[in-house]
């Protein structure tokens, strides 16, 4: 083999490396995380206003899982009247995001059924309001 030949196959296989890895990335599905994600980082701030409010107040969420569900609480809450938004949220998968909505309950506990829940990897976003006064805000890490 001359040095001729050599050059042009390793040209002709770079050429088809970088094609290949080009129609690779074609055929990936890519969702944004949100669809109006602008819009949400101005008012991040709120969110993080309304995070350190469940800290000061010791206000901590947990997700308890059941065989038919999974329990979302607020642990140390206290007043008369819950108001929560769940969200399980799927980074990997759009579909797999679902969002629960709570009103006026008697205590800061609030059932999901296991069935309304795909396997996978969710952040927990809770929302609540106690005694229509405080907003708060905590994420929380799970795995079904």
């Amino acid at each position: 083999m001359n040095w001729g030949r050599f050059i042009t196959f390793i040209y002709v296989a770079f050429v088809a490396g970088i094609v290949y890895l080009v129609y690779g990335s074609m055929q990936q599905d890519i969702n944004l995380v949100d669809e109006n994600y602008y819009q949400k980082e101005l008012a991040f701030q709120k969110e993080i206003e309304q995070s350190n409010r469940a800290v000061q107040l010791n206000q901590i969420v947990s997700v308890e899982e059941t065989p038919n569900g999974y329990w979302v609480k607020v642990d140390s809450a206290r007043g008369s009247k819950f108001s929560a938004d769940v969200h399980f949220y799927c980074a990997s998968s759009k579909e797999k995001d679902k969002l629960f909505h709570f009103n006026d309950q008697n205590e800061a506990k609030w059932w999901i059924p296991a069935h309304k829940i795909q396997p996978g990897k969710y952040t927990v976003k809770t929302k609540w309001v106690i005694d229509a006064q405080d907003t708060l805000m905590q994420e929380t890490a799970f795995e079904k």
